[in-house]
């Protein structure tokens, strides 16, 4: 049962929460259950925009961005390069994150687990470049001392089934125990991301074989593993393009009508009457491109990659928006979670860039790529984890980058259900998603599935393949419930 701990009715009969606030962080050594001592600044609630300090004259040094979603709202220290270790007193046991860059002087990691390795986007304004480590230990109630000389710490306690306010956040969340070393121990009270679209059904749409593309649509039921042809006709035929799709609709961005054209044109396919839709002139994009990448925030909002621009796309009114930002990228694709992409461009060894949807723009994205080339495609996921290919170009791949995309890192590898493989057509779903139709030397109409909670899958038969031509890859495909 949930505990409303600290809380107050008002005099008009409303229930108030408690809300952890730091009233500007200024010289706060008290707070949510840490007390602080030898600091020279003292205490805050970890959030975006936080001014923070540096050595014991606490003079202004930057301030927090970027900040990973299970730190935000947590008190937490202001101040690094205090003389001497800073002496902290915690009212019950706590989860203890710290934070740093690998290059600065060291701190001790004994009995500290690394959670992040090479955190991709920038965490305090006065750095130029992303990459930053965190780790993370469980602190019993009581007194400990903590080197804060190249190190900031962030605290997280609560009992099970306590609920707030998160000012760092702006919404109420729940506590939540054993510890999630992905998410905290805070959790939001929203409808998760996960369960926002319940997704039962995929469509793989268009792609080629040999310099002849399709029209066609294959339909994929999830709670059978089997894939049905729905008939040619149904899109304008491309290869080399992506999409984007809202909860009943997917669009193409940019089908030119044969072998890697270049093309504005967006083409439509309605998911509930598995037609297409007739074209209208809204959708189509500013600029012609070929082999662009699609981002997407929920079913609400799509970015395209479009001639080296990220061009804006509004799905609650399926009309193409203006151009946000020239980042110049080439060849591209795309990864999309809950908060961010990830996206690259040009060939083997391309940097890749974050997208955050909050601000609607870009940044250099530091560690390894998620994916080794624009033609190593995304299993698309709404969990922690995606995975795109670790080597090869337009085959060649045989295995999975893995990227952790609340922390927007990347790291280790999974293997690929069948290798050799590029240019493959990704769905997504609730627990696994699908492969239907890649690339290894030939198009073809392999398939596989994979299992997102053991990152893990398997190939397919004929029944779970693409149907109506032998062979496709460089297809587009959508989803919904």
């Amino acid at each position: 049962m949930a505990t409303l701990k600290n809380t107050v009715i008002n005099d008009t009969g409303y229930l108030h929460l408690p809300v952890l606030t730091d009233n500007g962080a200024n010289n706060i050594y008290a707070l949510g259950g840490v007390t602080l001592s030898n600091s020279a600044r003292g205490l805050g609630v970890a959030r975006n925009g936080l001014q923070l300090y540096i050595d014991p004259a606490a003079t202004n040094w930057g301030r927090y961005e970027n900040l990973p979603e299970f730190l935000l709202g947590l008190p937490c220290t202001l101040n690094i390069n205090d003389s001497s270790n800073i002496t902290v007193v915690l009212d019950q046991e706590a989860t203890v994150y710290y934070l740093r860059q690998p290059g600065w002087s060291a701190v001790s990691t004994s009995g500290w687990t690394q959670i992040v390795d090479s955190y991709g986007e920038n965490l305090i304004d006065s750095y130029s470049t992303g990459d930053w480590d965190i780790w993370q230990r469980t602190l019993s109630a009581g007194t400990h001392n903590l080197d804060n000389y190249s190190a900031m710490y962030f605290f997280s306690m609560g009992s099970d089934g306590e609920i707030r306010y998160n000012a760092g956040r702006d919404g109420l969340e729940f506590f939540a125990a054993p510890h999630d070393t992905e998410r905290g121990n805070w959790k939001s009270m929203t409808v998760p991301f996960a369960a926002r679209q319940i997704i039962t059904t995929n469509y793989t749409a268009g792609g080629y074989k040999s310099a002849a593309v399709w029209t066609n649509v294959n339909r994929t039921n999830m709670s059978t593993d089997s894939t049905t042809n729905l008939g040619d006709s149904k899109v304008r035929g491309f290869n080399y393009q992506s999409s984007i799709n809202n909860k009943d609709n997917m669009f193409i961005m940019g089908a030119g009508g044969g072998h890697v054209v270049s093309s504005n044109y967006v083409t439509g396919f309605s998911m509930r009457t598995e037609n297409n839709i007739s074209h209208q002139n809204k959708w189509d994009l500013i600029y012609s491109d070929v082999r662009q990448g699609s981002m997407w925030d929920g079913t609400d909002y799509g970015y395209t990659l479009n001639g080296g621009r990220i061009q804006e796309w509004n799905l609650l009114t399926e009309t193409a928006a203006s151009e946000i930002e020239n980042p110049g990228t080439g060849d591209s694709w795309a990864m999309s979670g809950e908060y961010r992409a990830q996206f690259w461009a040009g060939y083997q060894g391309a940097s890749a860039r974050t997208f955050t949807f909050a601000t609607k723009s870009s940044a250099a994205r530091g560690g390894t790529s998620p994916s080794n080339s624009h033609q190593q495609k995304t299993v698309n996921a709404k969990w922690e984890y995606q995975w795109a290919g670790n080597e090869g170009g337009y085959n060649g791949g045989y295995n999975l980058r893995r990227t952790n995309m609340y922390t927007d890192s990347t790291s280790g590898t999974r293997t690929k259900p069948s290798g050799n493989s590029g240019e493959e057509n990704f769905t997504m779903g609730q627990h696994h998603q699908y492969m239907i139709g890649m690339y290894n030397g030939l198009q073809n109409n392999i398939s596989w599935r994979w299992n997102y909670a053991n990152e893990s899958g398997f190939q397919g038969g004929s029944s779970m393949e693409p149907k109506g031509h032998a062979g496709m890859s460089s297809a587009a495909c959508g989803w919904r419930d």
